[in-house]
């Protein structure tokens, strides 16, 4: 029932479920999904403004300014709407993830990730990472308490504390809730008893509301705002592998990328 052709497209509407009612995982989020069936690549093209779904249901393609797919659904507090796409927002976000470049000898040395994008009115945001953090990603459970501080008693934010005392400004992934869909970073993390606030250093979230998230490692390295080539990342870290993610924020068609090139050197280990 939750698929539709055109063209050569198939869309599919789904929502994964597990029995603690999050995604399976990181990457099965709920929404639509469109598989190319000249290349049988499979991608996330949207979720509806809010997170998890209960229920989906049948697809139907329309011809609108606004939109092309129509789509009903029950969200996880039981209500019932019928969902459009809005191809006038400003406010879509995606990312992508590299595979790990590994290095050719015991280590290299990783200068960055070199993009060059058409980014129209948003921004390509460049993160990595250069090592594998044991017990990450966590998943987190909370409630906004304004729209960048978070609070929870998880048990799992002890492993957050410890690396933000580290100096760590790890990755927030709004997975449920206010916010869902959404990537910032850590900020502060604050114990009192219990009780964790952890402060984001961007307002995604809407206060009051719960909230799910994951923490994952990654690093901060900057933004494109400009139509040119530019290189961000991991200024010379020595590590035996290098991986990058790279989100990007704006409005229908933009930004594009046309270009992304990683650059190492082999560091000499005596």
């Amino acid at each position: 029932k939750g698929m539709k052709r055109q063209g050569g497209t198939l869309f599919i509407y789904a929502t994964f479920r597990s029995p603690s009612d999050l995604p399976l995982d990181s990457r099965s989020l709920p929404g639509i999904w469109a598989l190319d069936l000249a290349t049988n690549s499979l991608t996330h093209r949207a979720s509806p403004e809010g997170g998890l779904l209960e229920r989906v249901s049948p697809i139907m393609l329309i011809s609108s300014q606004h939109g092309r797919i129509m789509c009903g659904g029950r969200d996880t507090s039981g209500e019932d709407g019928i969902f459009l796409e809005d191809l006038g927002a400003t406010a879509n976000r995606g990312y992508a993830i590299t595979t790990e470049f590994g290095s050719e000898a015991m280590q290299d040395s990783w200068h960055g990730m070199g993009i060059s994008a058409d980014v129209g009115g948003g921004s390509v945001r460049v993160k990595y990472r250069t090592e594998r953090v044991d017990g990450y990603p966590v998943t987190i459970t909370g409630a906004w308490s304004s729209t960048s501080v978070i609070g929870s008693t998880d048990a799992d934010l002890a492993l957050v504390k410890t690396r933000y005392d580290a100096g760590y400004r790890d990755e927030v992934e709004v997975i449920d809730g206010g916010g869902a869909g959404k990537l910032a970073h850590i900020s502060k993390v604050e114990k009192s008893a219990s009780t964790y606030t952890v402060t984001l250093d961007e307002a995604i979230g809407v206060a009051g509301e719960t909230v799910t998230f994951y923490v994952d490692n990654w690093k901060a390295s900057g933004k494109v705002q400009e139509s040119t080539f530019e290189k961000h990342g991991t200024a010379g870290e020595a590590s035996s592998f290098a991986q990058y993610k790279v989100e990007l924020r704006g409005d229908t068609g933009n930004p594009t990328i046309r270009d992304m090139t990683a650059t190492s050197s082999r560091k000499d280990n005596g």
